[in-house]
């Protein structure tokens, strides 16, 4: 059996959520709007659009921002279409052409520069639309967020170019960067039209509750993703490829993961009944705003084509704990490994 036959047979676990799922009833426009917004800045090639298009970014928005009115629900969708895209068609795979569209991008969110590129210019749109609708502390956040979000980039580029997984605590804090939920959740109290007071934005339980829903929607990311992944450039960029590094087994690396995720889904619900329990209007909606963020995310992966690249994919399937750690996932591995090894010397095959 094959690398890509093992990945192929594998299915992402079933994942709860008690928060509840809404949907903009301005979706189906968003996401039309959307299209017509991406292809006006002529980042992607006919083929491109065509997926940009099945992936339908619109319909993340409107179940992450379901209450969003449309003009923000609109800047929202158009802020994520950049992040996929530029994602898809620069970090992912051309290094060179990564590394360089960094500083265009800080200039941009600097007020420096309207931009040079396709990309340049759908950046400098949307922080004029930022700009438009938000205090100076929510536009502070969001730009904070976003250099973060563009320089941790050159991490990932150089992890992925060493062939070798990070270790977990190193992951972990940078996939808090390289995922970009800081730049998404700096829209929630924009889009709910109820700003966050800074010191609200930096009290701990605050802090903790942002933290945790971060890690959540990233850590379901990697676990739907993976089955895509695995097998791809970028693949020790992932957790379960980083857990397997360290010896597991892919099953035993997924119930990790499901087991670490689910901790933090508690440790959400608990924050939230305090928080909500203080009864201030612009906080109570920043946490809905995360629950919506945490459950709107997880329904739209688990059924969008942006993860199921492979045809043979289809819904999850639940993780047995009582699955064993032989056979192919041995392989898995001795994969993983092999690409981590090549930092030693040897280079990686093309096949990693």
């Amino acid at each position: 059996m094959t690398v890509r036959d093992q990945h192929t047979a594998f299915a992402p676990p079933q994942l709860s959520c008690p928060f509840p799922v809404s949907i903009s009833p301005h979706a189906a426009m968003v996401q039309h709007r959307t299209e017509d917004w991406i292809r006006s800045h002529d980042v992607l090639s006919a083929a491109q659009m065509e997926s940009f298009t099945k992936a339908a970014y619109g319909e993340l928005a409107a179940q992450v921002y379901p209450y969003a009115r449309l003009p923000l629900l609109q800047m929202c969708s158009d802020w994520l279409a950049w992040l996929f895209t530029i994602d898809d068609v620069v970090y992912e795979v051309d290094d060179l052409h990564a590394v360089a569209s960094i500083p265009e991008c800080l200039q941009i969110l600097t007020g420096d520069s309207l931009g040079r590129t396709g990309f340049g210019y759908a950046l400098a749109d949307i922080r004029a639309r930022v700009v438009a609708v938000t205090t100076l502390t929510q536009l502070r956040r969001w730009v904070r967020a976003t250099r973060e979000y563009l320089l941790a980039q050159a991490w990932e580029l150089a992890t992925r170019a060493g062939h070798q997984a990070p270790s977990l605590e190193s992951y972990v804090t940078m996939r808090r960067l390289t995922g970009a939920m800081a730049t998404v959740f700096a829209l929630i109290d924009i889009a709910t039209e109820a700003p966050v007071a800074a010191e609200t934005w930096s009290d701990p339980a605050v802090r903790t509750i942002r933290r945790h829903a971060v890690d959540i929607v990233c850590w379901d990311n990697d676990l739907i993703s993976w089955r895509k992944e695995a097998t791809a450039a970028n693949s020790v960029n992932n957790l379960v490829a980083v857990l397997v590094a360290t010896g597991l087994s892919t099953p035993q690396a997924v119930r990790r993961i499901v087991d670490m995720r689910n901790q933090a889904i508690a440790a959400v619900a608990a924050l939230s009944h305090d928080l909500i329990e203080r009864q201030r209007e612009p906080l109570t909606a920043l946490v809905r705003g995360l629950q919506a963020w945490i459950s709107g995310a997880l329904a739209y992966s688990t059924h969008s084509t942006r993860y199921s690249a492979i045809p043979e994919l289809r819904g999850p399937e639940q993780v047995h704990a009582s699955r064993g750690t032989d056979g192919p996932d041995a392989s898995d591995q001795r994969a993983i490994r092999s690409r981590t090894s090549t930092a030693a010397g040897a280079p990686a095959s093309p096949s990693a």
